[in-house]
């Protein structure tokens, strides 16, 4: 009867000994506060879409290629963050570019 109540005994230890440890290693609890908006920690921008003003829509594609050039460019900047040229030409054609700044969450919006 005594190894068995000694195998028992191991096992008790050796599940509280895994609690604890698990317990210990555990991360820290986050603090409530969110952190800041990503546009508060670094320079943050939205390229739209530049406009063809010479009429022709056949030259869309030289403004568009200018957005993305820009887009590319700014984005391998480091601590830069640039929103992506699929989501700013979701913006094309459309005015107010307060909202689009509030909506995309960026400090600054550019545009040509």
């Amino acid at each position: 009867m005594l190894p068995g109540a000694a195998i028992v005994a191991f096992l008790v230890a050796v599940v509280a000994g895994s609690l604890y440890f698990l317990g210990a290693n555990r991360a820290a609890p986050v603090a409530a506060s969110a952190p800041p908006p990503l546009a508060a920690q670094r320079f943050s921008i939205v390229v739209l879409p530049f406009a063809n003003l010479s009429g022709d829509r056949a030259q869309d594609y030289l403004a568009d290629a200018l957005t993305d050039e820009l887009t590319t460019d700014l984005a391998r900047l480091p601590d830069t963050f640039v929103i992506a040229r699929n989501t700013a030409f979701t913006y094309k054609g459309k005015l107010g570019r307060q909202n689009h700044r509030k909506d995309l969450g960026v400090r600054y919006v550019l545009e040509g």
